[in-house]
């Protein structure tokens, strides 16, 4: 018994410390649109350290992309000025900073960044026979630089019925796989703006037309579409289908 009480002692100290450590910097902003120029290539953002301990920040933003699965990728950009990009807050401190975009003006579809704040390391004294646990915290804000004209066309590319392997819980807790039916739906923005997660029906043809019967499906759930790019979006089908090719359209748009 004394052992259990010993083991959720720990795990509650646990849980406390995570839970103070918990969102210790915040990032936010007056607007995460930035226009080319003017006024409106110039935003605030607010750091603040929510925490009781000294944090120093860094500042930093990077080029920002998703490939079809939703990875991100990430490259160096110089689009941008921060003043400052180094900065030490102190417990409950908030600071302005000031964002500049100074890119191209130009521009053919709209620019998507992230704008980091980067908590530095900070060595802390150790005393003898014990340790310190200390998380460093990473805030992203994604920004974007866009044209007023700019919009979204979003089409159902391709659709593809295939086989997925999916982990799961048996019975006793042990981790297994299996493969299941699902419908891989290629969405296609060809629009220059960003498709936010709105939802949206479609309609599926089996090939040939005999082979099944008509699906729709409502995809409640849409992923994140940038301008001029692709998204995919699985969707499990349990039912059992006879056709191998499939097409389809969006039959409503949110």
């Amino acid at each position: 018994m004394g052992t259990i009480i010993k083991k959720l002692s720990v795990a509650m100290c646990f849980v406390f410390i995570m839970g103070s450590l918990l969102h210790a910097v915040n990032l936010s902003f007056s607007d995460t649109n930035f226009t080319t120029s003017g006024k409106g290539s110039i935003r605030t953002a607010y750091v603040i350290n929510a925490s009781d301990k000294l944090i120093p920040i860094k500042i930093s933003v990077t080029n920002w992309r998703l490939d079809e699965e939703g990875n991100n990728i990430n490259k160096d950009t110089k689009d941008f000025i921060i003043e400052p990009r180094q900065l030490i807050l102190k417990p409950k401190e908030k600071q302005v900073v000031s964002i500049r975009y100074i890119g191209d003006v130009d521009i053919e579809r709209e620019k998507v960044y992230q704008v980091l704040a980067a908590e530095l390391p900070v060595k802390e004294p150790k005393k003898r026979g014990n340790f310190r646990l200390r998380m460093v915290q990473n805030m992203i804000q994604t920004v974007y630089v866009n044209q007023p004209e700019f919009k979204h066309d979003i089409t159902l590319e391709k659709v593809e019925l295939i086989q997925k392997e999916v982990p799961f819980d048996d019975k006793e807790g042990v981790r297994q796989i299996e493969n299941r039916q699902f419908f891989k739906l290629t969405f296609e923005n060809s629009g220059e703006k960003r498709y936010v997660n709105k939802g949206l029906k479609v309609i599926l043809y089996p090939r040939p037309a005999k082979a099944d019967r008509e699906v729709e499906i409502e995809v409640l759930r849409m992923p994140l579409i940038l301008g001029e790019s692709k998204r995919v979006k699985y969707i499990e089908w349990p039912e059992k289908m006879n056709a191998k090719k499939w097409k389809g359209e969006i039959k409503s748009l949110k």
